[in-house]
């Protein structure tokens, strides 16, 4: 690197070598808050365990500091608590979409999720009452199922290439078979 040159080394972030295998190739800004691209099941396990830790630190701190802020000053706190809230519900919203676009689906599949959790439509009647929670479960069900089980498609889809994720790479050859001796 010549003096003035405009090329920056790459930081790098530490991961465990299985994990920095599956997540070569995926720039964290765009898998974390853009809504396009895919998340192969393993990126998606991954980012969701970063999304936990992180929210784990971070709302667990925010209520230490509401406990040591003078009591006037709650209102401001809770403006404060406002955004990281809009962020952790448009970073879980991105992961979720870019795991539906590896299995085939649009984004707007999450609408699925807000069936589930407004289902009950809310009646004095018992059987509407049940069967909205019925329908509501099932969504849920559905979606989980669709974004934490199911494998993504094999090969690009209309939302882009293949998200890999694999431990080892496509271009890698097998390693040879022992030939079996005559007997």
């Amino acid at each position: 690197m010549t003096m003035g040159s405009p090329e920056t080394p790459a930081r790098k972030v530490w991961l465990p070598p299985p994990w920095r295998q599956a997540m070569s190739g995926l720039k964290p800004v765009p898998a974390l808050f853009g809504f396009t691209g895919r998340l192969s099941l393993r990126q998606f396990y991954i980012l969701l365990a970063l999304y936990g830790l992180a929210s784990g630190i971070v709302f667990p701190g925010l209520g230490l500091i509401a406990v040591f802020l003078p009591s006037k000053i709650p209102l401001a706190f809770l403006a404060a608590l406002f955004v990281p809230i809009v962020i952790q519900l448009w970073v879980c919203l991105a992961i979720l979409a870019k795991r539906l676009h590896d299995r085939g689906r649009s984004a707007w599949f999450l609408l699925v999720f807000l069936f589930g959790a407004f289902g009950n439509p809310g009646s004095d009647s018992p059987a509407w009452y049940l069967l909205g929670s019925f329908l509501g479960i099932v969504a849920m069900v559905w979606l989980i199922i669709e974004t934490y089980i199911l494998p993504g498609t094999p090969g690009p889809n209309r939302f882009g290439p293949s998200s890999g994720g694999a431990i080892v790479p496509t271009d890698t050859p097998a390693p040879p078979t022992p030939l079996a001796s005559p007997g």
